[in-house]
């Protein structure tokens, strides 16, 4: 909201390319905050709607055809962010859901793979030291070797694929 009441209060009447400037800096700063608050829409509806709404306002009171289209594209601006920050929400909110649920497949594997079920002596519900999904994420490095496609992944660990 202060971000919303800087663009009024710095809005000099005379001085439209200062108006401006501050038009740019606010929007500019509302679309930077997108990708920050993209797991959190809420906190991100409280930060970009007061901050645009009051700076596409004033630019529409002023009334000259200049003002009156930055006040439309700061409102047009306003939606497409909060369209495309939904939406990068949902990406966000999925790939997390995904992540836990792999993390469980894996689990399941691993316990397929060494033969143990719930109630054996053998069967944990701890997640394995050394998961694929627990490792921290690196660039892979591919080379072929002899028809095959070697992929060192970080700590040395090595997987072969066909190609």
């Amino acid at each position: 909201m202060l971000w919303g009441w800087a663009g009024v209060l710095f809005f000099p009447e005379q001085q439209v390319h200062f108006q401006i400037f501050t038009v740019l800096v606010i929007s500019g700063l509302a679309a930077g905050a997108l990708t920050v608050h993209a797991p959190d829409f809420t906190s991100y509806l409280y930060y970009a709607i007061p901050s645009l709404l009051p700076v596409g306002g004033i630019s529409l009171l002023q009334g000259d055809t200049l003002h009156v289209s930055i006040g439309v594209l700061v409102f047009a601006q306003m939606l497409f962010l909060l369209r495309t920050g939904h939406r990068l929400n949902e990406s966000v909110l999925g790939s997390l859901r995904l992540r836990y649920e792999n993390q469980g497949l894996v689990r399941d594997l691993q316990r397929e793979k060494t033969g143990s079920t719930p109630g054996s002596r053998g069967y944990s519900t701890a997640a394995p030291a050394r998961s694929i999904c627990s490792m921290p994420r690196r660039s892979p490095a591919v080379w072929p070797t002899a028809g095959r496609w070697r992929i060192w992944v970080w700590r040395g660990m090595t997987a072969d694929a066909s190609p």
